[in-house]
């Protein structure tokens, strides 16, 4: 016990190294994403009740739980070691400056996709998700997202705040994984005028984290509210809530009970190598070769094993496939495809980039699957409007 402390303490402490190395705020917010999983499994490997895996196969995770943390552990420091050519990078949100018409039609758009796409944060309907099939409005919602963050200054506009309006609406009705972290994004990169004066006594570093701790206060709200915990029933619930969600967030517990049976599954099972094809069949349209719900995926796999509620580490797929030496080469190439595609100075590059800013949650907790779709989407948006561009300036 006394070693495995002093290799917990060693990670907490090149945690901590690895945020002060790198100097973009938005690839600092990353590392934090991708290692709030692996703090949860650290406590988990103590003692610590993570409330809702008890009930769905924590007694099969017990002699597991110490070898996952560590599993964690080395993805964590691959991770960052795969990043470590762009620590000083510094990555920008804004691209375009677009026209008052032009912010003015996306947000509008904006507003019809959040509504097909989340009936129930309007109380529009009873079910969680849009019931249209012909398009996925999830997808149109995250890419007129960023498309959102792109063409608004750091100014405040009543376009940004409408925009800002739509994103916190969703959060609170518990639709959180994207919207939390594009309302960060849209936080961080502007300009607080009327704060200037007290901000040179305040490091803005702190007010970041700062921002970041409020959205995460705001994201549990909204969770207990789409599970209908009665969070302002008393002060007592209110505190428990929040305090119990800060070491043992609800949708981390499940993402690491998915992992918990990933290894799990390898153990009794071995190599399942063919699950890397979810990835590649997740880009053709409308296919059921890919996606979490195909015959590839490692969350569906897993869930013949033990019952789970979707989602899981993106790393899971890379253990079930080869194990370790798998876990780590799956990790360190998606670690070099971000990092490369956030020091391209292209457009297209630096579009790409911001999505995956925008699905970072949904990527390291559920799976490199669901970025697929709106890579497509959002390069054929790109597409139209780069002929239009060049259209325009041809008739020029």
């Amino acid at each position: 016990m006394h070693n495995y402390f002093l290799i917990d303490i060693f990670f907490v402490i090149f945690f901590f190294y690895s945020l002060k190395l790198f100097k973009s705020k938005y690839l600092k917010l990353i590392l934090i994403i991708f290692a709030y999983p692996i703090f949860s499994m650290m406590f988990m490997s103590y003692g610590m009740n993570p409330g809702r895996i008890v009930n769905t196969g924590m007694e099969l995770y017990d002699p597991i739980l110490i070898e996952s943390k560590y599993l964690g552990f080395l993805a964590y420091c691959t991770f960052a070691f795969a990043l470590f050519s762009v620590r000083n990078f510094q990555i920008e949100i804004q691209m375009y400056e677009g026209s008052k018409f032009v912010r003015t039609a996306v947000v509008l758009i904006l507003i019809f996709c959040a509504v097909l796409a989340y009936p129930s944060v309007y109380h529009l309907s009873s079910s969680r998700f849009g019931f249209i099939k012909v398009f996925n409005p999830q997808v149109l919602f995250i890419c007129f997202s960023v498309i959102a963050l792109v063409i608004h200054n750091k100014k405040w506009s009543i376009t940004k705040i409408v925009f800002s309006s739509i994103l916190l609406m969703n959060i609170l009705g518990g639709e959180r994984v994207e919207s939390v972290i594009t309302l960060l994004l849209v936080l961080l990169s502007s300009e607080y005028t009327f704060l200037q004066r007290k901000t040179e006594l305040i490091k803005k570093e702190k007010l970041n984290y700062g921002l970041l701790g409020i959205l995460f206060i705001l994201a549990i709200i909204g969770g207990a509210i789409r599970q209908k915990i009665p969070l302002f029933y008393s002060l007592e619930v209110f505190v428990q809530t929040i305090v119990s969600n800060v070491v043992f967030q609800s949708t981390a517990v499940d993402v690491i009970h998915v992992f918990y049976s990933g290894v799990y599954f390898f153990k009794i099972h071995g190599p399942q190598p063919f699950l890397l094809l979810n990835d590649l069949f997740s880009f053709i349209p409308m296919s059921d070769l890919g996606g979490p719900h195909s015959a590839y995926s490692f969350t569906k796999l897993c869930s013949l094993e033990i019952n789970n509620v979707g989602g899981g580490l993106f790393f899971t797929a890379g253990y079930m496939a080869y194990g370790v030496i798998g876990m780590v080469a799956y990790t360190f190439l998606f670690g070099l495809l971000f990092a490369n595609l956030i020091s391209r100075k292209n457009e297209y590059g630096r579009l790409i980039s911001l999505l995956f800013l925008v699905l970072i949650i949904r990527m390291l907790w559920y799976g490199l699957m669901y970025v697929c779709t709106p890579i497509l989407f959002l390069s054929i948006l790109y597409f139209c409007f780069f002929v239009l561009k060049l259209f325009n300036h041809r008739s020029q």
